[in-house]
């Protein structure tokens, strides 16, 4: 074989991949590779060699193989590909960022780094399998979303892409037209959300500033149940002042919002009322489609393992509602420390001239509007 052929074979055998994962040095992670390839007098500079080759072009893969093992975990947009990266692991950290880090850090995907065109065919139906979720989580950012999707990430039937940075890269790609940015969306979530035994059920929690995104989102999958988490905005923002999100940053050269204008005068905290207004117009106008349920922080943790876990078709067991309500007894971002109320705290954050002026900033009095279902 020559070398596009040994790289190929490789990134396309589950079987010979998993038995790579197990190396925990280059010395043996390059002695299976001298047998898989049946090159017993290549040195390990000759091997690495292959692989770094095989990482710089573009496959025209087998993806009924290629799935079996690899998830697309990055995008680049200036020359449209795919970066993908081993699916051995299930994602259980607070952040779908989190997983790919944590999975990058390992040997196997340090060396191997298979890339694939974002739109590899028109019609990818057969090679692909549809996938099919069970939830969209939609939310205005420091909500309790990551408070349930960690709630469900930890049971062996779910599977949880919390705030994929690829599925936001797709969607925030200006180059793309509609129908290109359509495909290659369901393309992302049928390849980086397949499920693996004994999973049955995909939830995807989107990062905040998709929700501009909602018509696009819902129009590819009408029939998925959605949920969106509302919180009063003074608690929102008073959040921000000690981490300010991605989307509470003004960023005058790359606009998350086309909407926003950016006047230099403006304060910071005026910028921020500005972003979660728009937010919450968004989550007005999506909460009146029939497939959407509105949940206001407030009520978030009685309603987790019920009225939300039914939302979403999760036919809870009793032992699996017990771990649910143990995992809200930590804090969602933080594993080793307990969940703590802060509502209060938020409430102090700012003077009653401020709140009202948040309130009224974000038109909070249309509160009432939203669409809620029991």
């Amino acid at each position: 074989m020559n070398p596009e052929q040994c790289y190929w074979s490789l990134v396309h055998n589950p079987a010979a991949l998993r038995e790579l994962g197990k190396a925990t040095t280059m010395v043996g992670f390059c002695q299976y590779l001298r047998r898989f390839w049946c090159l017993p007098d290549y040195g390990d500079e000759a091997l690495l060699a292959i692989l770094w080759a095989g990482n710089r072009q573009t496959l025209a893969p087998d993806f009924s193989l290629l799935c079996q093992f690899w998830v697309p975990a990055d995008y680049d947009p200036k020359r449209r590909v795919l970066e993908w990266m081993s699916a051995a692991e299930k994602p259980i950290h607070p952040f779908y960022s989190e997983h790919i880090s944590a999975v990058r850090g390992q040997l196997l995907s340090v060396l191997i780094k298979p890339k694939t065109a974002l739109l590899p065919a028109p019609n990818l139906s057969g090679l692909v399998e549809q996938v099919q979720p069970a939830g969209f989580i939609f939310h205005l950012y420091r909500c309790g979303s990551t408070l349930v999707s960690r709630s469900f990430a930890g049971l062996s039937k779910c599977r949880v892409l919390s705030e994929s940075p690829l599925l936001t890269q797709v969607l925030l790609d200006g180059s793309l037209s509609d129908t290109q940015r359509r495909a290659a969306l369901t393309f992302c979530i049928n390849t980086q959300g397949q499920l693996f035994h004994p999973e049955q059920h995909l939830l995807i929690k989107w990062n905040a500033w998709d929700l501009q995104f909602w018509p696009l989102i819902l129009s590819l999958y009408p029939q998925v149940p959605v949920l969106l988490l509302l919180r009063d905005p003074v608690e929102i923002l008073a959040s921000q002042q000690k981490s300010a999100g991605y989307h509470m940053v003004r960023q005058p050269s790359r606009p998350l919002f086309r909407e926003l204008s950016v006047p230099e005068e403006e304060s910071i905290l005026e910028y921020q009322c500005k972003v979660l207004r728009l937010l919450l117009d968004y989550g007005l106008e999506m909460s009146q489609c029939s497939q959407v349920m509105v949940v206001d922080y407030q009520e978030l943790l009685p309603a987790i393992a019920n009225k939300i876990a039914n939302w979403f078709s999760l036919d809870l067991s009793q032992e699996e509602c017990s771990q649910v309500e143990q995992c809200q007894l930590i804090h969602s971002k933080t594993a080793t420390q307990p969940f703590v109320a802060d509502s209060q705290s938020k409430q102090s954050f700012f003077s009653a001239k401020q709140k009202e002026q948040i309130h009224r900033y974000c038109n909070w009095s249309n509160l009432h509007l939203f669409e809620t279902k029991s």
